[in-house]
């Protein structure tokens, strides 16, 4: 019995990987028909403690995380796709991922590139996407793209 996907989660932090991921991503969707949740999570781990009480997360939103979104979506559609909803959600991205968002849309499969924006992400699976592959709550496909393969970016930076 083959399982068909309905709602696929992809995490995207401006890295080359989350963009092959997307791209993979897509792929999946228009064969399934899925939903793409297109999903950047601002850590506010770093921030909770210079923020004023009178300050929410999203008073500190950086417009560029839409913008990127947007751009993202743009791409989707010029590929002949309009399924898509973009989330940009504040927390812990380990736990929104792996969690949180898979309950919230109900998620069915989380797609991730296998490093992200930090640092040594060369050599090791982002600590991000090791969390999510050992506690989502559903399917997670790990792209994994060899440093040698060159992509056109989706966005400029």
């Amino acid at each position: 019995m083959t399982h068909t996907y309905k709602n696929i989660l992809v995490g995207l932090d401006g890295s080359n990987q989350s963009e092959i991921a997307l791209r993979k991503a897509l792929g999946f969707a228009k064969e399934t028909g899925a939903k793409l949740f297109l999903a950047n999570v601002v850590d506010t781990s770093p921030i909770s403690s210079f923020a004023s009480r009178s300050e929410t997360y999203e008073d500190l939103e950086d417009p560029k995380v839409m913008s990127a979104l947007e751009d993202y979506r743009r791409f989707i559609k010029d590929e002949g796709y309009e399924n898509v909803e973009l989330l940009v959600e504040y927390g812990s991205p380990r736990e929104m991922m792996a969690e949180t968002l898979p309950k919230k849309y109900n998620i069915d499969l989380i797609m991730v590139g296998a490093t992200g924006m930090g640092a040594v992400n060369r050599v090791f699976m982002g600590s991000v996407a090791e969390y999510i592959t050992r506690n989502a709550i559903t399917d997670v496909t790990v792209v994994r793209t060899p440093s040698f393969e060159t992509v056109e970016p989706i966005r400029a930076v």
